[in-house]
């Protein structure tokens, strides 16, 4: 016997084919090498790559063979890291990009500030809709990828650019309407004039927004991550330049300064230019994808009418959570400039690690889709825990920081002294919800990745409306408590919402099984 390795696990290989066995039963691909020291390497690869049991791949699986093999949680928590962690990173992109202007329009003034932040999240509320009627192309991508049906990832990624253009015509006209809307809301009458010029300007990237949502769900589900990372770091860079340039102006270079309204042209180009360096960075994928033979006109309805249904409650859930944190920025809002100026950066500090949980959400929807497709019940499960235990981890120690350090973090994002003190008091609060958020928002990714999106929305409108937003309002404006009472009425509301949804997904993992069709006698 000899002891063999490769990477950190140990095999025991023989040179000799088993009792009874020949070289060419054990072989893998049909080559005879049997118990060798190639059959073991292999092993390990495959195993440390998730790709399940060895049989499956042509490589013995015996007990003998490899006596050391990783468990299967550990394999689970590797595939999931190895597909979160680029997910992150472009979710952290788009974070920076929203952060560069937040810090660059907070240079200007607090007025500017307070202005973009109102006139940004009435965009966002009717982008957010667009984008969650969108995110249902990951459990189905990810469904077919594990099936090895190319053929519905295609047919998933037309559908998916078809509904991103009727999205963009219905929904942006809503944006002509942004500063009679904040009116009517009772926010400050200085802050809409400019409120309202921003969110006109951001007209013209909602259709590249929801077309690289698209894009990007398509590249998460199959595992290749590389061109979004790209267009994500290119217009992250773009985007410091423009900001700077359109703010204050480049005379040399012929670039007016156009003030605080200079960002949102900056997110307009940067927009545009991230879809098409995804699509250019991604074409060798996306063509043969696109070209795939066409399917019967019965069929493509259908596929979409699929899309429709299962995205409408993930769309209504988004729109619903970010309409309770718009109702958060109202109620601040009436408490004056600097308590709208703190809460924005409150919301941008606490929003990085929430959009590393988003990330972790993503590759949990991945997994727990191409476990369906491959018919795993046991996979599918490995996902859901690992994918709760990960994202606990992470955001308590986001927390602990949040905690630790909330003056020195909010003065990275302004100068204005009041502003840094009221931020100060919010981010411990901040430091609280984000747990119940990051486990609302993984236990909705492995929901999508099953694609059981029903009970979405109603969590979400329990636990923001019939909890969070009462109690926000009885804090802030009944007891006298402030910002800081709209704040702890959305720690209520978190933590009902984020205790549904994993109630349901415990309930979708006894149904493993029958999700995964795959009958109980043969588990």
């Amino acid at each position: 016997m000899q002891r063999v390795r490769f990477g950190r696990t140990q095999c025991r290989a023989r040179r000799t084919s088993p009792p009874g066995r020949s070289p060419a039963a054990v072989s893998r691909r049909g080559a005879a090498a049997a118990w060798s020291r190639r059959d073991c390497a292999g092993l390990g690869r495959a195993r440390r790559r998730g790709g399940g049991s060895g049989e499956r791949r042509g490589w013995p699986s015996s007990p003998r063979t490899c006596a050391r093999t990783p468990p299967a949680p550990f394999l689970e928590l590797v595939a999931l890291a190895r597909l979160a962690l680029p997910i992150g990173i472009v979710q952290l992109g788009m974070v920076a990009m929203g952060t560069v202007d937040t810090v660059m329009v907070g240079r200007v003034s607090a007025d500017a500030l307070a202005s973009v932040a109102l006139g940004n999240w009435w965009k966002l509320f009717w982008v957010v809709l667009g984008q969650g009627f969108l995110m249902a192309l990951d459990g189905m991508v990810s469904k077919a990828a594990g099936a090895g049906d190319d053929d519905g990832v295609g047919a998933a990624l037309v559908n998916g650019l078809v509904l991103s253009v009727a999205y963009s015509v219905i929904l942006s006209p809503m944006l002509l309407v942004c500063g009679p809307c904040l009116r009517a809301l009772g926010q400050p009458a200085s802050l809409l004039p400019l409120a309202s010029d921003y969110s006109i300007v951001q007209i013209l990237a909602v259709l590249p927004t929801l077309a690289f949502v698209v894009l990007r769900q398509t590249f998460q589900a199959i595992g290749m991550l590389r061109p979004v990372i790209f267009s994500v770091l290119v217009a992250n860079l773009v985007n410091v330049f423009l900001n700077f340039s359109l703010i204050w102006g480049m005379p040399r270079l012929g670039i007016p300064a156009l003030g605080p309204l200079g960002s949102g042209w900056a997110t307009v180009l940067c927009s545009w230019l991230m879809l098409a360096a995804l699509a250019g960075a991604g074409r060798n994928v996306l063509m043969p994808l696109l070209n795939r033979p066409k399917a019967p006109r019965s069929a493509v309805f259908r596929n979409l009418a699929s899309l429709v249904r299962l995205g409408v409650p993930v769309g209504l859930h988004q729109v619903t959570e970010f309409a309770a944190f718009a109702t958060m920025m109202l109620l601040v809002g009436q408490f004056g400039v600097v308590q709208v100026a703190a809460h924005q950066v409150a919301m941008s500090i606490a929003s990085i690690s929430w959009n590393v949980s988003l990330g972790l959400s993503a590759a949990a929807a991945v997994r727990a889709g191409q476990a369906v497709g491959r018919r795993d019940p046991a996979g599918l499960r490995r996902a859901c825990l690992v994918s709760a235990a990960l994202g606990a981890i992470i955001m308590g120690g986001a927390s602990v920081l949040l905690f630790a350090m909330p003056s020195r973090l909010a003065s990275w994002f302004t100068s204005d002294q009041a502003v840094i003190a009221q931020a100060a008091s919010l981010l411990p609060i901040a430091g609280l919800f984000q747990v119940f958020d990051g486990a609302q928002t993984i236990s909705a990714g492995v929901l999508r990745g099953m694609l059981d999106t029903g009970m979405l929305f109603w969590a979400a409108m329990f636990g923001y409306w019939a909890v969070g937003t009462p109690i926000s309002f009885l804090l802030s404006r009944v007891l006298g408590l402030g910002a800081p009472g709209v704040w702890w009425g959305m720690v209520g509301g978190l933590f009902v919402a984020s205790s549904l949804l994993q109630f349901r997904v415990l309930h979708c993992m006894r149904r493993a099984n029958q999700i995964c069709g795959v009958s109980d006698d043969k588990v």
